[in-house]
């Protein structure tokens, strides 16, 4: 016997329309409803877009409108994607609904074509590659092409259906590619390219499905492993709602399916290495050259290695770790910074007062250097800066400036290359690559800044040539993160940062939620003790609050009841940036 009504989740951003809605089956659609249709619904007189994510026999209301229309002719979720859906919506803060409508690709197959897809072929493992022992596996590759080669290597080795997430669209292109009948399924596809992707995952005619964040949900059957590829990469976490943590999802995903899950990344997030199985092999034509600069990061020795690639006719990349201008309290001598003492990051300076970022404890500005005396000033180099002195430096090519939004179509080469980590993205193979100031990223108020800048590091290394020169300049050559890369070692930062995580009950033994808010005295009683409130705070001009806590599961129904009495704070659960 055919249900007769069903329970809907609307297709909106909207908090007050995050509940259910029943709705009647007219006779019509008897039989062709099912769990994970895509219907249109009335609400309040207005026809809105649906998901069906219950069948019922009975409504929870005494009357019960007709569904509208049947806009999907196959379901395009099944339940377990739409259980899956539940979980994210809950710990992210947002509607079901909002979560379904960022999974939907741009149109619905209507499952035409019938193309079976072939299974990728067995490979030969990497040398380096051993068998997975566990079911979540930290993978840590020595290359970028040895991270594909051993994720294909995965995919033609397990017997099920594979799930490989990808933070960017080429390298996603680029996995694909190196995996017989892998079939791509991220935003950037025509809506026809992508909705066919979709139905052939959902119809069991691919084995493997390669994508970015909008693929977590893409239907697939007898999947038995999960990949996130390069899961140091910041593009995995939305910034916008649902914001959710793509490598967190993943994961859960996995667990749901009895799936194995991996994460691949040189230097990844400590929470998903944490009591995983570890798999991987060092880089062996790496040498990088680490000096601690007197004064500004435009020393004799960058200059130089700068002018060795544009010698060569190759590129050089200049890292900055901030774009524009950018300023900071350091000792002229020494490069002393102050630092809180209660969380131990550095602090600012605001309105003649040092602040810290992270906990917002205050204290007065010093006269001097609280390790050698010296005299403190208001100094720091952003990409503008940093390019304004390597211009006076007369290379025989032009300077270039590189930042997110400000790419070049065209430019000559060889060039010296000024930028963020965007630069490095659109600049290719370079001959040498310089981190201009990597106390920059060292000393951000942030409990990931020392992964941060490992990260960054590694991300930087996979763009320069074999042969090629990395300078590293910094005033804390002895830092574990420096001596990580260095040594080519994850476990050497892994075991020195797990213990200042630790210690300071930050993730994988705490939780941290961000919040942009004005009404934080509204958020502490919301919360009711269940966690830190740290106030007083600001991101991108913003008035923010960080909240901190033994475990998140305690604080979501809290959150959710803050979030609906104030539609207009934006919570960032599993944030990568505090600051």
């Amino acid at each position: 016997m055919s249900h007769r009504f069903c329970r809907v989740a609307l297709d909106s951003p909207v908090g007050a329309l995050d509940r259910a809605f029943d709705y009647a089956i007219p006779e019509r659609m008897l039989g062709r409803v099912e769990v994970g249709s895509v219907v249109r619904v009335v609400v309040h007189g207005r026809g809105m877009r649906a998901f069906v994510t219950d069948l019922l026999d009975a409504p929870a209301v005494a009357k019960t409108r007709p569904l509208s229309q049947l806009v999907s002719p196959t379901p395009l979720f099944t339940a377990s994607e739409i259980e899956l859906a539940r979980w994210t919506a809950r710990r992210y803060i947002v509607p079901v609904g909002l979560v379904l409508h960022e999974a939907v690709p741009g149109r619905f197959s209507t499952g035409d074509d019938e193309r079976i897809y072939p299974r990728p072929g067995r490979t030969k493992p990497p040398p380096w590659m051993k068998p997975l022992s566990t079911d979540r596996v930290c993978l840590l590759p020595p290359s970028a092409e040895a991270e594909i080669e051993a994720v294909a290597h995965l995919a033609g080795s397990t017997e099920g259906r594979t799930l490989v997430i990808c933070p960017r669209t080429d390298v996603a292109e680029r996995v694909a590619a190196a995996i017989e009948g892998a079939v791509v399924a991220h935003g950037e596809d025509r809506p026809s390219e992508r909705a066919e992707a979709w139905a052939a995952a959902r119809d069991g005619r691919a084995s493997v499905i390669v994508g970015s964040r909008s693929s977590l949900f893409v239907p697939i059957p007898d999947l038995s492993l999960v990949v996130v590829m390069g899961a140091h990469d910041r593009s995995l976490k939305a910034e916008r709602a649902p914001r959710l943590y793509a490598t967190v999802v993943a994961g859960e995903r996995a667990r749901r399916a009895g799936a194995t899950f991996v994460v691949s990344s040189p230097a990844p997030p400590l929470e998903f290495a944490h009591r995983a199985a570890w798999i991987g092999a060092k880089r062996t034509d790496l040498r990088p050259e680490v000096v601690r600069p007197r004064k500004g990061p435009v020393t004799d020795r960058l200059i130089d290695v700068v002018a060795s690639a544009i010698e060569r006719g190759e590129d050089a990349l200049v890292f900055a770790g901030r774009r524009g201008e950018a300023l900071r309290l350091r000792c002229r001598d020494c490069g002393w910074t102050p630092v809180c003492p209660k969380d131990g990051t550095p602090m600012a300076t605001r309105a003649g007062v040092l602040v810290c970022r992270t906990c917002g404890a205050s204290s007065a500005v010093p006269d001097d250097c609280g390790s050698c005396g010296g005299q403190l000033s208001e100094r720091g180099w952003g990409h503008e800066r940093i390019a304004r002195e390597l211009d006076r430096a007369g290379f025989p090519a032009p300077v270039l400036r590189m930042v997110a939004g400000e790419i070049p179509t065209e430019r000559p080469r060889p060039a010296v290359i000024v930028g963020t980590l965007a630069a490095a993205y659109a600049a290719g193979r370079v001959g040498s690559v310089c981190v201009a100031d990597l106390d920059q990223l060292l000393m951000r108020p942030d409990f990931r800044a020392s992964e941060h800048a490992l990260q960054t590091l590694c991300e930087l290394a996979t763009v320069l040539m074999p042969g090629g020169r990395f300078l590293v300049q910094t005033r804390e050559p002895e830092h574990h993160a420096v001596q990580s890369f260095v040594r080519q070692s994850y476990r050497f930062f892994f075991d020195r940062e797990i213990e200042t995580r630790r210690e300071m009950n930050y993730p994988p033994f705490g939780a941290v939620v961000r919040i942009e808010t004005d009404a934080v005295d509204a958020l502490r009683d919301a919360l009711h003790g269940r966690a830190t409130v740290i106030g007083s705070l600001e991101r991108r001009g913003e008035p923010s609050a960080l909240v901190r806590a033994a475990d998140l599961d305690p604080l979501l129904e809290p959150l959710r009841a803050f979030s609906r009495k104030h539609p207009r704070a934006k919570i960032d659960v599993d944030p990568v940036d505090v600051v």
